[in-house]
C-alpha cells in the first residue's frame, strides 16, 4: 500500500534507505561491542606483564655458582718440609719455592728439566745427643725425587746448618763463616748425596773468632737441627746437649 503523490518505486527506495542506515548502526554497534571486549584481555595481559619487569635482576638462588677464592698456597703437591714451629725472623718458610724464576740463585729451571717438588734435602748429625761444649758433625744431603735430571745450585752460598731450641737460632753455620761460592750440579733421577758437611765445635754463634763459633756453650737440653738448601728447609732433626 502506497500512500502520497509520487510514484510507489520512491517510496520504496526511501524504506530501502532507512533501512540501509539502520543495519549500518547496528553493525558499527556490534563491531564497537565486539573491538571493546577484545582488548580487555591485552589490557589485562599487559598489566599483568609489568610487574616482572619492574625488577629485572633475579634474586640469587641456592644452586647460583659461587667462585670461591682458592685458600691453599701453589704447589700443594711439593715435598717440601714443614715450617719448623718458631722459625726465625727473616729465615726462608718450607712453603717458600725451591724453584725461583729462571736466572735466581739457587736452581737452574730452564732446559733442566726441574719441576717443583723434585729436588728433597735432608739434615743429620753424627750423633743424636753429646755433652755441653762437645763437637758434633752435620751433614746436608740432597735427593732428586723426580724422574728427570735437574740442575741445582748446591754451593755453600745456597747452604746452611743451623741449632735452635724454640724459637732462638743459637747456632748457624753461616754466622761465622764466608758467604760461600756457587757450585752447578746437574742430579740424574733418584740420585741421593751428600752436599755439605760441617763440624760444629760446640759452641753458640753469638760471637765469632777467626771464622768459628766463640759464644758461651748452650745450655743442657733439646734443640732442633735444621740445613737450608736456597728457599727450601728441612724438617727439624733433634739433638739433646748434657
Amino acid at each position: 500500500m502506497t500512500v502520497g503523490p509520487h510514484p510507489p518505486a520512491v517510496y520504496w527506495r526511501r524504506r530501502a534507505v532507512v533501512l540501509g542506515a539502520i543495519l549500518v548502526v547496528v553493525m558499527v554497534i556490534a563491531y564497537s561491542c565486539t573491538r571493546g571486549g577484545g582488548t580487555d584481555t591485552p589490557t589485562g595481559q599487559g598489566a599483568g606483564t609489568g610487574s616482572p619487569n619492574a625488577d629485572s635482576t633475579p634474586a640469587p638462588t641456592a644452586s647460583a655458582s659461587v667462585l670461591t677464592p682458592r685458600t691453599d698456597p701453589p704447589g700443594q703437591d711439593q715435598t717440601f718440609a714443614p715450617a719448623p714451629e718458631g722459625g726465625s725472623a727473616g729465615r726462608p718458610q718450607p712453603e717458600d719455592s725451591l724453584f725461583p724464576t729462571a736466572g735466581a740463585d739457587g736452581i737452574v729451571v730452564g732446559g733442566s728439566g726441574c719441576a717443583q717438588g723434585a729436588i728433597t734435602i735432608t739434615a743429620a748429625s753424627d750423633k743424636p745427643s753429646a755433652a755441653r761444649g762437645a763437637g758434633l758433625q752435620f751433614q746436608l744431603s740432597i735427593k732428586n725425587s723426580s724422574t728427570q735430571s735437574c740442575t741445582v745450585d748446591v754451593g755453600s752460598r745456597e747452604q746452611e746448618i743451623y741449632l735452635k731450641r724454640g724459637a732462638e737460632t743459637v747456632w748457624s753455620s753461616d754466622t761465622c763463616a764466608d758467604p760461600g761460592a756457587s757450585d752447578m750440579r746437574t742430579f740424574a733421577p733418584g740420585e741421593q748425596t751428600t752436599i755439605g758437611t760441617v763440624n760444629w765445635n760446640g759452641k753458640s754463634s753469638a760471637k765469632c773468632s777467626d771464622g768459628s763459633p766463640a759464644g758461651d756453650a748452650p745450655a743442657a737440653g733439646t734443640y732442633q737441627l735444621f740445613g737450608r738448601l736456597s728457599q727450601q728447609t728441612t724438617n727439624g732433626v733433634t739433638i739433646t746437649l748434657s
